[in-house]
């Protein structure tokens, strides 16, 4: 369904047949034209994906990988490039990450063999492992296909600089990497497919999403070069091991006024026409302020829902409204004593006049007077 709103809209959308069957697995490839790829529809993490299948030989085997993880199996045209992980906020790329297969990087000393061995103990694929409880790269089965399609054996030198693929899927449980990549530098990412995924996430009408992006040059459009949108992430992963800043410039965009919304505890006399009095005067006399009665809750100066069992679920109520800009949770000593408070921290806690209160009340606000004050936000 997402590749099909995609291309609805002129995005390059994937192109792939839904498949139940080895059999029906080989006709579709053979329908789409190889190379191809075979994949669960609904599972993440590269689990079950296959790519740059080149003949039935290797799309038998891969339908039933990839049934193991999912009945619903596609068949896809394969496009060639990298992956990149393009992440949008609010209309805004606020990330672009080229991810690379799983593989080794020649040295002109090494062998193949040598170089994996030597990535393998790294300390980040040593964490890995222990994590999965295998190694993301190695010199199996699959190795050892890519090996044999580039004519070169484990024992093979690569030169210096020179990339060698292990691995058919990019993902990071498979020994891939990433490589960061500025946004907002034409050298590195296109305009174009910057719009592209800006496009992508309004069409699915996302406000933050992960746009994977499979280009040959993300340094060049994407209307130049071709391209593929081959999964949209609506809770994408953030890395934020390698960024660790990220996620605080993310949440000053969605919160530019501050991420707290100022909460006050008022301690309030049980007595129905009392509560009103007070309930009252507040909302006279501050302006946005929303307030929490076991009678309700008051939004913008009108009761905006039906009584509650006691206080702290009124208050529990109000501290869950998205509208809510500045919370006055009132709550009874005997509410508070009973089932304790909604946050354990808060801008003020107050007391209304004594006089307010029925003595048995008195008694029960003193007994818990030490950790109310305790409540008390530090500024």
């Amino acid at each position: 369904h997402t590749a099909t709103l995609l291309r609805s809209a002129g995005l390059p959308g994937a192109i792939h047949q839904l498949v139940t069957t080895p059999e029906q697995a080989m006709q579709a490839a053979e329908a789409l034209g190889y190379p191809v790829v075979v994949k669960p529809a609904d599972a993440d993490r590269g689990q079950g994906v296959a790519a740059g299948l080149k003949d039935a030989d290797a799309v038998a085997p891969a339908f039933e990988a990839a049934v193991k993880v999912s009945p619903k199996v596609l068949v896809e045209r394969w496009v060639p490039g990298h992956t990149h992980r393009l992440t949008v906020q609010d209309g805004e790329v606020i990330r672009v990450v080229r991810r690379i297969a799983g593989g080794v990087v020649g040295d002109g000393v090494h062998t193949i063999e040598e170089l994996v061995t030597l990535f393998q103990h790294t300390p980040q694929q040593q964490r890995f492992a222990r994590r999965l409880g295998y190694q993301p790269l190695a010199l199996d089965q699959e190795a050892q296909a890519l090996l044999q399609e580039l004519g070169v054996t484990a024992r093979s030198r690569p030169a210096a600089g020179e990339y060698v693929r292990l691995r058919r899927r990019d993902n990071v449980n498979a020994g891939g990497t990433n490589q960061e990549l500025v946004p907002d530098d034409p050298s590195m990412v296109h305009p174009d497919n910057l719009r592209l995924a800006i496009e992508a996430a309004m069409v699915l009408r996302l406000d933050f999403a992960g746009i994977d992006l499979i280009t040959t040059d993300i340094a060049r459009s994407w209307l130049e070069v071709g391209a593929l949108i081959c999964e949209v992430n609506a809770r994408p992963q953030m890395g934020g091991n390698n960024d660790p800043l990220l996620y605080q410039r993310l949440l000053k965009r969605l919160f530019p006024q501050g991420a707290t919304v100022p909460a006050e505890l008022k301690i309030v006399p049980a007595n129905p026409a009392a509560q009103e009095r007070l309930r009252n005067t507040w909302l006279q006399q501050r302006s946005g302020v929303a307030v929490s009665l076991s009678s309700g809750l008051w939004i913008d100066g009108r009761r905006a829902t039906q009584a509650f069992e006691h206080s702290f679920a009124a208050a529990q109520a109000l501290l869950q409204r998205r509208e809510v800009t500045h919370a006055l949770c009132c709550m009874t000593p005997q509410d508070i004593h009973q089932h304790g408070l909604p946050l354990s921290r808060w801008d003020s806690v107050e007391s209304v006049d004594a006089a307010w209160f029925a003595p048995e009340e008195a008694r029960v606000l003193a007994g818990i007077q030490s950790w109310l004050r305790a409540a008390v936000q530090a500024t």
